[in-house]
């Protein structure tokens, strides 16, 4: 089928490309500049004029298609509330377009807003609606509002660490800060859990809710959950850093918003994803991409 995808120029949004194309689809891709527009076109997928303000060329993109995959976002910290008015308006945009075709909408969300004790990170569960994960709840139902109105909407929530060669994420940005500060380090017992998934099976889980997913449904890109310090610790002995446990003060101002990130506990987990799309992650874990220098510069 034809699918139109917006972030396919980024990190996971390459790799969506490149296993839409291996699966036989057609895909017409946002592409806000020329520089943009060349990429996609060598990663052998057609370019459309736009941007994710352009509200227009979105709903023409998605007329002209036979599904919607949605994934990019504004994730400057500076600019929250602007960055998800624009995404709810780019959603409204392109559903608006689906409505009563039952074609398939899939956006990409993120785990992190399930955190807390009571929680245990299933795809059933609601994410906490505070601070600016809220932000991205709130699109997750808008795009959900759709399927009484004839769209097949879809949600895929990704692992905050979403890893793989090339990766300048919160992974890349953690490992630089401890080459920087020639420390490994860990913010209190650092006994959280971060979620993860390799980028080449977070683009699988896209073609498999592409394919096979249903209606209303929550997917979890999540591949494993392992702890800070581990990663911490992988980092110390990969690199030869002493481990180091620092305090959230030291925390800002070494690793700045990644501090906070590095802190939460995201128990979430992709049991029910894997058993209903048949989606099992196959590529290297987090760690393992460590020890093989992915991340060294």
């Amino acid at each position: 089928m034809k699918v139109f995808i917006t972030g396919g120029t980024g990190f996971v949004g390459t790799a969506v490309i490149k296993h839409l194309i291996a699966h036989g689809h057609d895909v017409l891709a946002l592409a806000r500049s020329d520089r943009s527009a060349q990429r996609v076109r060598d990663l052998g997928a057609t370019p459309f004029a736009g941007s994710l303000t352009d509200t227009d060329r979105l709903r023409l993109g998605a007329l002209q298609s036979n599904a919607v995959l949605h994934l990019a976002y504004n994730n400057n910290m500076r600019q929250a509330r602007q960055a998800a008015q624009t995404d709810r308006n780019a959603i409204t945009a392109m559903a608006d377009a689906l409505v009563g075709t039952n074609r398939p909408f899939i956006m990409a969300s993120g785990v992190t807003g399930i955190f807390g004790k009571h929680q245990s990170g299933n795809e059933l569960e609601t994410p906490a609606t505070n601070f600016i994960t809220g932000m991205r709840v709130r699109s997750e139902k808008l795009a959900l509002s759709y399927v009484p109105r004839g769209v097949k909407a879809m949600v895929i929530r990704l692992a905050p660490f979403v890893h793989g060669p090339n990766d300048h994420g919160f992974t890349s940005r953690y490992v630089q800060a401890a080459q920087r500060y020639q420390s490994a380090m860990y913010i209190g017992s650092g006994r959280n859990t971060w979620p993860a998934v390799h980028r080449d099976d977070a683009a699988s889980l896209f073609v498999a809710a592409l394919e096979k997913g249903q209606a209303g449904a929550i997917y979890h890109a999540v591949a494993e959950g392992t702890t800070a310090k581990s990663i911490a610790i992988t980092v110390s002995q990969h690199l030869d850093l002493p481990l180091t446990r620092i305090n959230m003060l030291t925390g800002l101002h070494r690793l700045g918003i990644l501090a906070y990130i590095f802190t939460l506990d995201t128990p979430a987990n992709s049991t029910w994803t894997q058993q209903h799309l048949g989606w099992h992650p196959t590529h290297p874990s987090l760690i393992n991409d460590i020890n093989a220098g992915t991340y060294d510069n």
